[in-house]
C-alpha cells in the first residue's frame, strides 16, 4: 500500500478533526486574555511618593533599591529627587527600607550629581556630551540645594550663555529663578539677594545682576539691575500688599485679590508713596454662602414676595462685605503704598461659575460600559474563548429519524425505482459510502472491471432467501409501533417484488467478458482497443511483493534504474528490499543511498516512476513485448552498451 492508498483512506473522524481547531482556540484566546492583563497591569499602576517633602539623593536610591530588588520589589523610581512607589506597594516599600535621620537630613552634593551624570557617559563621549552633562547635572545640584531652603517649595534654574563679542569681552550668562514659596510663606528681598549671590557663584561667568528671581506664587519678577531700586521697592510693597489681603479674606471662599501699580511713570525718587490700584472679585456663591441663602433664591429675580425679600438679604450682605473689604484694605495698606482716588478701590461681585450639564443617560450608559468592560476585559475574553472552543468540541446533531425510520426509508425508495423500471439503487449512509469508496477491490473477478464485479456480487446477493432480506433489514434499535407497521408493510412488498428486482439486477449487469473473437481469446491477446475493458481497475505498486520472482525480475529489467528512487519514495520496507535485489550491485546501492538520504522530492515525479513501474507490470502480465525505446532496454544491456 503506497502513500496515496494511505491518505485516500484516511479520514478524520468529527471529533477527532475539530480537537487541534478547539485547542488553537483555546491557546489563542489564553495568549489574548494574558496580553490584555499584563497591558492592564502596566497602563494602571498609579506612583505615589515614598515621603512626602523628602529629597533623596542618587546615591540613597540605589542603597534602598537594592534592599528592594532582594525582595522582589522592581516598581521603585526617582524622579526629581523624589522616589515614586506604586501605590499599591506604598506600606511594603517603607517598611522594607526607610531612610535613617541623617540620611534623611543628608544634602544634595554636587559631586554626586556628577557622579551620577558620568556614570551615564561612556569611553565613546566627546567633550561637547560632556560639557553639557556637566551643566546638566550642576543646574539640577542647584535646584535641589534651592529647594532645601526653609521657605521654599520649589525651585528651577535656567540659564543662557551668550558667546563673547570679543577677546577683551568674555562669554556672558543670562540666568532666571523660579520660585515657589511655601504655603503662608513670602519672599522678601532678602532672600531673593542670597538667591541671587548664590546661584551666580555656582556658574562660571554669571554675574548676580544678571540673575532675575521669579516668585510664581505672587507673579512677581525682581531682577538684578541697580537702577530699578524704586520699581523693586514698588514690587515688594504690592506682594505686600496682596498677601495681606489675602490672609484677612482667605473666609470668602474663591475671593480674587489683583494689586498692580497706578502711574509709576510719574515716580520719583523720593521715598513719597506710590499709587496703586485694587480690585477684588467676591463671587456671588460666596455671598450667598455668607447671607445662608440656597441656590434657587440667588438674586430673587422671578418677581415674587419671597424672593423679592431673599433679593434684599443678598444685597444687604453684599453692602456690609464691600464695606468692610474697604476698611481693610485702607488698614492693612503698607508704608509706600495709596490708594489717591476711591476708585482705584474696586469691589465687585462676580456670576458663579455654572455648573457643568449633567451627562446624557446614553452617554452615562456608554461611559458605564466602557469603565465595565475596562475592569472586566479580562474575564469576558476568556468566557468567549471558552465558549467557542465548546462550541467546535460539541458533538455532531443527529438526525431526526431513528434507524428504524431510515431502513423503511431506504426500502421504500428501492422499491419505487424498481417500480419505475429503473435498476434500485442501494442507499447508504456516508460512512458507509466512504469506506466502500476507500476499500475499492483491488483485484477482478475473471478478468472483469471492478464495476461489473460488484454488480455481479449483487445479482448473487440478490438470490438469497427472505431469511437475510429479512435480517438486513433487522433495526438496531427497538422501533415505536408506528415504525414496527411502517417496516411490517415494506417487509412485505419487497417479498412481493423480490423477483422483478432480481431481473431487473441480471438484465442491468454487464457481461463478465467483453465479446472478442476467439482465436484472440485462446491465444491470451487482447486487443488494443479493449486493454481499458479487461485490465485492471487499479494496481498497487505494494501488489508488486506479491508477484512471481520471474515476472519481477522482467519487471525490473523493463525499468530503467534511475526510476527506481523516485518509485519506492514511500514504498513499504519489504517490497525495497525485494525490488533492490533484483537490480544490480551498483544500482541498488546508489538507490539505497538516494533513499536514506532524506532529499526532498516532487510529487508529480514520485507518481510519475510509479506510473512508470506500473505500465511495465502491466506489459509484464499480458506478456507484450517492451517497447522499443532505448530506455526499455534491460539493466545488462545498458550495462554493455
Amino acid at each position: 500500500m503506497d502513500y496515496r492508498t494511505i491518505w485516500r483512506r484516511y479520514r478524520p473522524s468529527a471529533a477527532g478533526g475539530r480537537l487541534p481547531l478547539a485547542l488553537l482556540i483555546l491557546i489563542g484566546g489564553g495568549s489574548v486574555a494574558l496580553l490584555v492583563a499584563l497591558a492592564g497591569r502596566r497602563t494602571s499602576v498609579e506612583r505615589v511618593p515614598l515621603q512626602a517633602n523628602t529629597k533623596f539623593t542618587a546615591t540613597q536610591f540605589r542603597e534602598a533599591q537594592s534592599t528592594w530588588k532582594a525582595a522582589g520589589l522592581t516598581q521603585a523610581r526617582l524622579s526629581g529627587g523624589v522616589i515614586e512607589v506604586p501605590a499599591s506597594d506604598v506600606d511594603q516599600y517603607s517598611r522594607l527600607w526607610h531612610p535613617t535621620r541623617e540620611a534623611a537630613q543628608l544634602r544634595t552634593r554636587w559631586a554626586d550629581a556628577w557622579q551620577d551624570a558620568n556614570d551615564r557617559l561612556s569611553q565613546f563621549s566627546g567633550t561637547r556630551e560632556r560639557e553639557s552633562a556637566r551643566d546638566i547635572s550642576r543646574a539640577q545640584a542647584v535646584s535641589r540645594l534651592l529647594e532645601e531652603l526653609p521657605d521654599i517649595a520649589a525651585a528651577d534654574i535656567v540659564w543662557d550663555e551668550e558667546s563673547s563679542r570679543g577677546w577683551r569681552q568674555p562669554e556672558r550668562v543670562r540666568a532666571t529663578v523660579y520660585l515657589k514659596a511655601e504655603p503662608g510663606r513670602l519672599i522678601g528681598p532678602e532672600v531673593v539677594d542670597a538667591v541671587r549671590r548664590a546661584v551666580s557663584g555656582s556658574k562660571a561667568n554669571l554675574d548676580p545682576a544678571d540673575v532675575t528671581v521669579m516668585d510664581q506664587s505672587r507673579m512677581v519678577a525682581y531682577d538684578g539691575s541697580q537702577a530699578t531700586n524704586a520699581s523693586t521697592r514698588l514690587a515688594q510693597s504690592i506682594a505686600t500688599l496682596r498677601a495681606r489681603l489675602e490672609a484677612a479674606l482667605q473666609h470668602i471662599e474663591g475671593a480674587v485679590v489683583q494689586v498692580h501699580p497706578s502711574g509709576i511713570a510719574g515716580l520719583s525718587s523720593d521715598n513719597s508713596p506710590a499709587p496703586v490700584a485694587v480690585s477684588i472679585a467676591i463671587p456671588e456663591a460666596a455671598i450667598r454662602q455668607l447671607a445662608r441663602l440656597d441656590d434657587r433664591s440667588a438674586t430673587g429675580r422671578d418677581g415674587s414676595s419671597e424672593s423679592e425679600q431673599r433679593r434684599r438679604v443678598f444685597q444687604a450682605v453684599e453692602r456690609h462685605l464691600q464695606d468692610s473689604i474697604r476698611s481693610k484694605v485702607a488698614a492693612l495698606m503698607p508704608v509706600g503704598l495709596q490708594l489717591v482716588e476711591p476708585r482705584q478701590l474696586m469691589v465687585e461681585t462676580i456670576p458663579s461659575p455654572q455648573p457643568e450639564p449633567a451627562p446624557r443617560p446614553e452617554t452615562a450608559l456608554a461611559a458605564l460600559l466602557t469603565a465595565w468592560a475596562g475592569q472586566n476585559a479580562l474575564p469576558v475574553l476568556a468566557v468567549l474563548f471558552g465558549a467557542g472552543a465548546l462550541w467546535t468540541v460539541r458533538p455532531t446533531r443527529r438526525s431526526a429519524s431513528t434507524p428504524a425510520t431510515a431502513i423503511a426509508t431506504s426500502a421504500a425508495t428501492e422499491h419505487e425505482a424498481i417500480d419505475a423500471g429503473q435498476p434500485a439503487a442501494k442507499v447508504q449512509s456516508p460512512t458507509a459510502a466512504r469506506d466502500t469508496e476507500a476499500h475499492e477491490p483491488e483485484s477482478p473477478i475473471n478478468g472483469m472491471p471492478a464495476t461489473a464485479s460488484r454488480r455481479a456480487k449483487e445479482v448473487a446477493d440478490a438470490d438469497k432467501g427472505h431469511s437475510d432480506a429479512s435480517h438486513s433489514l433487522q433495526p438496531t434499535a427497538k422501533p415505536m409501533p408506528a415504525e414496527a407497521d411502517l417496516l411490517r408493510e415494506v417487509l412485505a412488498k419487497l417479498e412481493s417484488r423480490r423477483g422483478e428486482e432480481r431481473v431487473h439486477r441480471s438484465m442491468n449487469a454487464p457481461p463478465a467478458v467483453a465479446s472478442e473473437d476467439l482465436p484472440q481469446i485462446l491465444a491470451g491477446r487482447v486487443h488494443g482497443s479493449r486493454q481499458g475493458d479487461h485490465a485492471p481497475a487499479t494496481l498497487e505498486l505494494e501488489d508488486l511483493a506479491a508477484e512471481q520472482p520471474e515476472r519481477l525480475q522482467q519487471v525490473v529489467q523493463r525499468v530503467e534504474p534511475d526510476v527506481w528512487s523516485r518509485a519506492l519514495f514511500g514504498a513499504s520496507p519489504g517490497l525495497q528490499s525485494q525490488l533492490l535485489a533484483k537490480l544490480p550491485e551498483h544500482e541498488a546501492n546508489r538507490v539505497t543511498r538516494e533513499l536514506r538520504a532524506g532529499r526532498p522530492v516532487r510529487l508529480r515525479e514520485i507518481d510519475a516512476a510509479q506510473e512508470r513501474v506500473l505500465s511495465a507490470w502491466q506489459e509484464v502480465r499480458q506478456n507484450l513485448p517492451p517497447a522499443a525505446e532505448p530506455s526499455a532496454r534491460s539493466a545488462p544491456e545498458r550495462s554493455a552498451a
